[in-house]
């Protein structure tokens, strides 16, 4: 089990700095993923686009958190997503580790 620091995965964001981001409607956070997006879409290094796509998960991370969806819990969803991914063909098994597929048992 890979086990990560605190700084190297996405952190849920509180706030804005204008107001928290549990007052979010949805149509706030389909605006800040766009907003974002628009940021990728105009960035001008590969640099830059990768920082803001980074931005994006977070925004992401966050929405996914003001949901209900806590660590534990998107790395359930994220485990669920990469099964039914990994059933559908499109990785590369070359980064799936030993055996090259994803254990659907989470403690395999």
């Amino acid at each position: 089990m890979m086990i990560f620091q605190e700084n190297e995965i996405p952190i849920p964001v509180r706030n804005d700095g204008k107001r928290s981001v549990e007052e979010y409607t949805y149509s706030d956070w389909k605006d800040k993923i766009c907003e974002e997006l628009n940021e990728v879409m105009t960035a001008e290094s590969s640099d830059e686009k990768a920082e803001e796509l980074c931005d994006i998960i977070t925004v992401c991370t966050s929405f996914l958190e003001a949901i209900g969806y806590d660590l534990k819990g998107r790395k359930k969803l994220f485990r669920k997503i990469n099964i039914k991914n990994d059933a559908r063909g499109y990785f590369d098994h070359m980064y799936m580790g030993k055996t090259g597929r994803i254990a659907e048992d989470e403690n395999a």
